[in-house]
């Protein structure tokens, strides 16, 4: 009996498969949406509290479960979340740029 840990001929080279483009790309485009999403709420009340342009109502009293927020921690979160949903997306988007160089390699080096 052969023994199994030993490589064969067929296993000494590695298998190069396609990387995965689309799933990286749209998960990177959802998240940069959710990223404007989310910072729409706090650049408002940046505006607000900065009086970039003047706005004739203003946003006070923010309350989660009958506790009060200031404006200054809500645009904080807001802010921050958005901040790192946008990361994140950058990420996911370099991923799939950089899977699809690899795969442009990988069906250039099969052609020739």
């Amino acid at each position: 009996m052969p023994d199994p840990y030993t490589p064969t001929a067929t296993a000494s080279e590695p298998m190069r498969c396609r990387r995965a483009i689309w799933r990286y790309a749209v998960f990177g485009a959802i998240l940069l949406t959710l990223a404007v999403t989310t910072s729409i709420p706090g650049i408002v009340l940046l505006n607000q509290e900065l009086g970039w342009y003047p706005t004739p109502s203003g946003i006070f009293g923010i309350e989660v479960y009958d506790h009060p927020i200031s404006n200054s921690d809500a645009i904080w979160y807001t802010i921050g979340t958005a901040i790192s949903l946008l990361v994140s997306a950058i990420l996911c988007c370099s991923i799939a740029i950089r899977n699809l160089y690899s795969n442009r390699r990988l069906s250039d080096s099969t052609e020739t």
